[in-house]
């Protein structure tokens, strides 16, 4: 099981990548955001930035977080610069096991990975082997994308 990581270190984290209290990419995010949305459209899954997705990009798009390690093993990354087929199908199947609208908000580099949030907060994982849920809190969903420590999606499916 991998550990977990403190609010400490996960604070470091975020400000060695760049994050700082009150951060606010607006301008850069939109664009983001805008191109996320076209290309999940043009794989034909319809979705609109909603508050909560545009509140988390807001404050934490564009940073690169390493995991814990020595060296570090991988990156996450706050933004979502391309959606491929294979993507946007896996976040149009997830959207419908949790009848909820789903948004792109962070890659995951080695697993190639894509964390989505929902309108209520809640962010879960795509990835070949499944559907993860990484948590709803700034800690827990920081923790989870860097340490690979996720649930099973299936307890969230309606």
């Amino acid at each position: 099981m991998p550990r977990r990581l403190t609010h400490e270190e996960i604070e470091h984290r975020l400000r060695s990548a760049g994050w700082y209290p009150g951060r606010d990419v607006t301008v850069e995010s939109s664009e983001l955001m805008e191109s996320a949305a076209a290309q999940l459209l043009h794989h034909g899954y319809s979705v609109t930035p909603f508050p909560t997705a545009i509140d988390f990009l807001r404050e934490f798009a564009f940073l690169d977080l390493e995991s814990p390690g020595e060296p570090p093993q991988e990156h996450c990354v706050i933004e979502v610069r391309f959606v491929d087929a294979i993507r946007a199908e896996q976040i149009a199947e997830l959207s419908e096991l949790l009848e909820q609208p789903l948004f792109p908000v962070a890659f995951e580099r080695m697993e190639r990975g894509t964390a989505v949030m929902d309108p209520l907060g809640r962010v879960f994982y795509t990835h070949w082997s499944g559907y993860y849920y990484l948590g709803q809190e700034r800690d827990e969903i920081f923790n989870s994308l860097l340490t690979g420590d996720q649930t099973d999606a299936e307890e969230f499916y309606v």
